[in-house]
């Protein structure tokens, strides 16, 4: 399952600054809720397979950088892509 992430400024804004929330909250999990809102930890499944731009995007964050809106592709594979669409979907 192929899907695009897009981080937008209303996710970047919205996440606390960096070692005041947790994973769960920071700009590139707020994205993927926007696609998958049924999870409730949607970067458990994925975060090993993140794409360079988005990986080096969190860590920038993370350090406590400023970070501009940012969009990749990433292939989910079919164990994770199960977990990650709601049943009947």
């Amino acid at each position: 399952m192929n899907v695009t992430i897009n981080v937008t400024a209303a996710d970047i804004a919205a996440a606390p600054p960096p070692g005041q929330g947790n994973a769960a909250d920071c700009p590139l999990a707020q994205a993927f809720r926007r696609l998958f809102p049924h999870l409730t930890r949607p970067l458990v499944f994925v975060y090993h397979l993140l794409p360079g731009t988005a990986a080096r995007n969190i860590a920038r964050y993370d350090s406590g950088d400023q970070i501009e809106p940012f969009s990749f592709d990433m292939e989910l594979p079919d164990d994770v892509a199960v977990r990650m669409v709601p049943a009947g979907s």
